[in-house]
């Protein structure tokens, strides 16, 4: 029985030969199983919550920063700060979930956007400016 990379140079080979440019290849392929994943009946717990006893969201990620092994994030939005009045959990990694964090302050009256540097630090800044500026 031939191999299907056979097959093919074959095929390649007899429209080179014919003159012809295309050609219906029909290889013989048997389908690919892709391992099982085991399924777990209980959702992951999360990892990073958000707590009212953090009082701010300033608050959250210096929590969240210790518990990463970072240092405290760089709040460069003054003394203003968003309060935490209830209880936030997210579900993901660092990142996501500090992404996911500042997202909630769209639309509050301190936009923010964190920006985390590859040396380890966590910045705060306003939504209207970009990571990249100092």
């Amino acid at each position: 029985m031939k191999t299907q990379t056979q097959l093919l140079l074959a095929c390649v080979a007899a429209c080179c030969v014919a003159g012809t440019a295309t050609a219906a290849i029909d290889l013989p392929i048997e389908p690919r199983r892709a391992p099982v994943a085991q399924i777990s009946a209980t959702p992951a717990a999360p990892k990073f919550v958000a707590q009212v006893s953090d009082g701010t969201v300033r608050g959250v990620l210096n929590r969240w920063a210790h518990l990463n092994g970072m240092q405290e994030a760089v709040w460069h939005l003054g003394s203003d700060d968003i309060p935490v009045d209830r209880e936030v959990a997210f579900v993901g990694d660092f990142e996501s979930s500090v992404r996911d964090l500042m997202a909630t302050t769209t639309y509050t009256r301190l936009p923010a956007r964190a920006c985390l540097h590859s040396n380890g630090v966590l910045r705060v800044i306003p939504r209207s400016r970009f990571c990249s500026q100092p």
